[in-house]
Order: C-alpha cells, then structure tokens, then sequence
C-alpha cells in the first residue's frame, strides 16, 4: 500500500539492506542470515523463521543481486530466483508478500 517500506533485514550500514528500506526494533542485529528471526520468534513462541507457519510465502528485503529477495518457502529459505530467470511468482493458490511497515 502507499508508504509502505520494506524492512531492513540487517542493522543500518549492512550491505544486504536495500538504500530505501526501514529500520525497525525488528531488523536483525547481525549483519547475517538470520531475516525475520526477530518477527519469528515473537510470532512464533521463538521459533526461527523456516519453522513459523505465520512466515509461510513471505520474502524479506536483501540485496543479493541477481538472486534477489529472501524468504520462506515450504518451511524453508528460498531466494526469490530460483534458478536463471525463474522466479517465485504470487498467484491465487500461492500467495507471496512482502514484510513492510508503514
């Protein structure tokens, strides 16, 4: 929707963040891995995100060209490429959306 932003995945100065997303108390502290971590264990009774069905389809903002975003798939992470010029794609049977913030 209108004014929303991504949320940066890694603390302000990683090179993973995109130059338009939002710090928030949920970014990571690490410069790393670990996307949606924080929301996952406040969602999830502290589980990491590949195990927080709440998380299911839900990709994170991560500059890794040309990987593009990160997120989680079936329980586990996935790049938004899957392979050269094959990407997940939201349809009606399978949504995907993006973690922002107002």
């Amino acid at each position: 929707g209108a004014g929303m932003k991504s949320v940066c995945s890694f603390p302000k100065g990683c090179i993973s963040n995109s130059d338009s997303c939002r710090m928030t108390p949920l970014s990571t502290t690490t410069c790393g891995w670990s996307t949606m971590h924080p929301l996952s264990k406040l969602i999830c009774n502290g589980k990491q995100a590949p195990e927080c069905p709440k998380l299911e389809g839900m990709f994170s903002d991560f500059i890794n060209p040309p990987r593009g975003e990160y997120g989680i798939v079936g329980g586990k992470y996935a790049w938004a490429e899957i392979k050269a010029d094959v990407y997940h794609v939201s349809k009606k049977e399978t949504p995907y959306f993006a973690y922002c913030v107002l």
